[in-house]
């Protein structure tokens, strides 16, 4: 059976970082390997990619997100509904090429599993257990856009094709959605500000809370840890060592104690991955003192960035070492610009770095699962329509599912709720045309 996988070209279609019908028929010697004990590993595999997302997204994703929704004054519905969808999905086009090019019934059915899935679970999970006020305006705009999105993905699969043309119709529409609402919160912080203007010049107060609630920009729904680590030090890099050991330490005792007795389990268990994401992912997060701001820590992931995002395209030697270069010029330049008891001025466009490199992780992560998934589908004799309402599904909103718990759990379930909302309803049927620029027609097959 090895002999076969690795002379046919099947075997290999859904391949990226790791080959997993190879690394279950060759790796793991069928002849000898019990079922049981090979599903077992599988299962344990599984788990420690689940555990790595939900490491990544409470400790670093949801902070940075956060962090840089807030500086970009986005309002509660437009950083779910425009920002947070664009993070999650952004990457998705990419990988749901790769499934067209060699299954597009999987694609089509991953596409509809995941929406299902996701708008009754998430969707109705938020809406019941934290319950908020929707704002009638931005609800019947994004209505408005996600049937048409509906109609025309139903018109399309009535036809049994996607073309280009119908690709271009609906990104032309989905990019005027964005359009719309990047003009309307631009409108409403112009307004702001010439009303506050005015407000100064006749001797009145005017802040922003006297804006719409639905128009002002994302606010801080806890308090804010403006405190210094270690006091004012004398040199700038007193305690440079110490400050970094510390920030590897994973044991957070204002998250641990937000989770119940499993997920403090997990937690522990999964504290050498944590270690890991704190060397590669950059941290700014508001309930810490100096903000999580360490200057070795960041030195260390400016260097380390540039070749983790470099492997996302290609696995030779030359790019990492262009890769590699500006990212230690960098490292060096905040090294003799910053000190270690206060963070810098540029402390925040790490927030920024933090959000990329978490869904670079988030993607290499979630793609290997999901070519797990399918391969284990194959394997079991699951039929590929069926693995992709299900498995493929399932996997594919392991990110957001995430994102938007702990999110709802620090106040913001508008948010939340406008990423699920938005994300099913316009940026899956988005993610499946939008494939068409990777081939000119692509034939659905529903049998």
């Amino acid at each position: 059976m090895c002999i076969f996988v690795r002379q046919n070209p099947k075997c290999h279609e859904f391949e990226w970082l790791i080959n997993w019908m190879y690394f279950m028929f060759c790796e793991m010697d069928m002849d000898t390997t019990t079922f049981t004990t090979m599903i077992a590993i599988i299962v344990g595999i599984v788990l420690l990619i689940i555990l790595s997302l939900v490491i990544i997204s409470f400790v670093r994703m949801a902070p940075c997100f956060l962090a840089t929704a807030h500086l970009l004054r986005f309002d509660e519905h437009s950083a779910g509904s425009v920002y947070l969808v664009l993070l999650t999905y952004g990457g998705d086009v990419i990988e749901n090429a790769h499934i067209f090019n060699v299954d597009t019934s999987t694609a089509f059915n991953e596409t509809l599993g995941s929406a299902i899935f996701t708008l009754a679970v998430f969707g109705g999970a938020l809406a019941v257990v934290n319950q908020f006020a929707l704002t009638p305006a931005y609800f019947v705009r994004d209505t408005v856009f996600a049937l048409f999105g509906l109609i025309f993905t139903t018109v399309v699969y009535v036809h049994e094709e996607i073309d280009l043309h119908y690709a271009l119709i609906f990104m032309g529409i989905y990019f005027l959605y964005l359009v719309y609402v990047v003009v309307e919160f631009l409108i409403h912080q112009a307004l702001y500000k010439v009303e506050s203007k005015h407000s100064q010049e006749r001797g009145l107060d005017f802040s922003i809370d006297d804006m719409a609630p639905a128009h002002q920009p994302i606010q801080l729904k806890f308090e804010v840890n403006d405190s210094l680590q270690y006091g004012e030090l004398e040199g700038p890099n007193t305690f440079l060592f110490k400050q970094f050991f510390t920030s590897l330490n994973p044991i957070r005792l204002d998250v641990m104690k937000e989770m119940n007795t499993f997920f403090k389990c997990c937690f522990l268990v999964g504290m050498p991955l944590h270690v890991i994401y704190i060397l590669c992912i950059p941290c700014f997060d508001y309930k810490l003192p100096n903000h999580g701001w360490s200057k070795l820590t960041i030195c260390v992931n400016l260097v380390v960035a540039g070749p983790i995002l470099v492997s996302l395209f290609t696995f030779s030697g030359t790019p990492y070492i262009f890769a590699w270069i500006p990212g230690t010029l960098l490292a060096v330049a905040v090294f003799f610009t910053s000190r270690t008891d206060r963070p810098p001025k540029y402390h925040i466009a790490f927030a920024f770095l933090g959000v990329i490199m978490c869904m670079a992780f988030h993607f290499v992560l979630e793609h290997e699962l999901m070519n797990l998934f399918h391969n284990l589908g194959l394997f079991m004799g699951i039929r590929r329509q069926t693995i992709g309402l299900s498995f493929l599904a399932w996997a594919d909103n392991i990110t957001l599912a995430v994102w938007i718990s702990r999110l709802a759990d620090w106040g913001y379930s508008r948010t939340s709720f406008a990423a699920v909302y938005m994300g099913v309803l316009l940026g899956k049927p988005h993610k499946v045309l939008a494939n068409s620029f990777f081939e000119t027609q692509t034939q659905i097959q529903f049998s």
